[in-house]
């Protein structure tokens, strides 16, 4: 194996590669100098100030790049990788930015942004400090979290501990998320889309296949189009359209106010306590609060709904009074329990950290 080291004099060091045959590897070290390892040949190898370049390199590369992480000034090194035919393993880096990698990629210790573009297999992400963009690829994993924002497109199962700051999701098939610290969007999910906590708003659009569970949602919750919605505690005003198929069950408490629409012929039961009026299209199920016991169709699906505020039902065709239920007395402790609920499952998760399945 030959080697080949660059002086570096900046902050800011970068490595630059087009078309690699084989296997990158990149490793950091303490030194100011960029190590380039390889048994074959590169037809490009040349340094521009603190840019290494590599163009055309027919067999496995390893790379050992500055690392420093000191106080005062530290020193991480940006990877730009293009065409890489196989596999991708980086480890302590600074911006990583990848497209076209024909195998797995697997990043650790990133310190700054992540941008992947068209990978054939796998990507698998521990520890991301910056933010995240990916696109095109099957699957992709990320384990103790991305640190500022992510945004998520064309991967078939994505896999993620936690986001610090926004999540946005579009064209993905499995999504399943521990926390995202900001706001959730998510748009044509086909099949489920998990999320355990929201410390933000979350929008949900063109996902009329698809199971959502968004178990706690600090805002607002707006979900235009679903095949099924499980639970959720939503800390503001929830819009919820979905289809609530036959013997499906579903659960939210609401702490500000809820709209809820129906497809066309409903088959549905709510029950619900709210706090102030609550109506549908062609009647006025009760006035300053109260239990709610009405029916769609023969009932078959069923939506407990407990509203801080108002409840408005649109469509469904023409609901059935049930009558009976849980006395509007009770309508102050159960809130009140489920208040305090909701405030300490949101403090643990987003002071303690997150741990995958303990507020599930």
């Amino acid at each position: 194996m030959t080697q080949q080291t660059f002086a570096i004099t900046g902050r800011e060091p970068r490595v630059v590669l087009e078309q690699l045959a084989g296997n990158l590897t990149v490793q950091p070290w303490d030194r100011q100098e960029i190590s380039v390892e390889t048994d074959g040949p590169i037809a490009v190898l040349q340094q521009e100030n603190d840019t290494v370049i590599l163009r055309d390199c027919k067999t496995d590369l390893l790379l050992r790049v500055s690392a420093i992480q000191r106080i005062v000034f530290p020193i991480v090194t940006t990877i730009e990788a293009k065409g890489v035919s196989r596999n991708v393993m980086i480890d302590g880096a600074g911006d990583v930015l990848l497209r076209d990698i024909g195998g797995n990629v697997s990043l650790r210790d990133i310190y700054g942004d992540v941008a992947l573009e068209n990978v054939s297999e796998v990507a698998e992400l521990t520890s991301i400090d910056g933010n995240l963009r990916a696109t095109a690829m099957p699957r992709l994993s990320a384990q103790k979290g991305v640190g500022g924002n992510a945004w998520l497109a064309d991967i078939a199962r994505i896999e993620i501990d936690a986001v610090g700051g926004n999540l946005s999701l579009a064209k993905t098939s499995v999504a399943t998320i521990g926390m995202v610290g900001g706001n959730l969007d998510a748009d044509a999910i086909e099949a489920t889309l998990r999320c355990n906590a929201v410390g933000g708003n979350s929008s949900i659009t063109n996902c009329a296949s698809a199971e959502i569970t968004l178990s706690k949602v600090g805002g607002n919750l707006q979900i235009d189009g679903a095949k099924s919605v499980q639970s959720s505690l939503v800390g503001g005003n929830l819009r919820v359209g979905a289809a609530f198929p036959p013997e499906s069950s579903s659960r939210f408490y609401v702490g500000g106010n809820a709209r809820v629409f129906l497809p066309e012929s409903a088959n549905l039961s709510i029950h619900g306590l709210v706090g102030g009026s609550a109506s549908g299209d062609s009647a006025t199920f009760t006035h300053g609060g109260g239990f709610v016991n009405v029916s769609y169709g023969e009932g078959a699906a069923t939506l407990s709904i407990h509203v801080g505020g108002n409840l408005k039902v649109f469509g469904g065709g023409i609901p059935r009074n049930n009558g009976g239920g849980i006395p509007w007395s009770e309508f102050g402790r159960e809130m009140g329990r489920v208040g305090r609920q909701f405030g300490r499952e949101f403090a643990a998760a987003f002071h303690q950290g997150y741990e995958p399945g303990k507020y599930d």
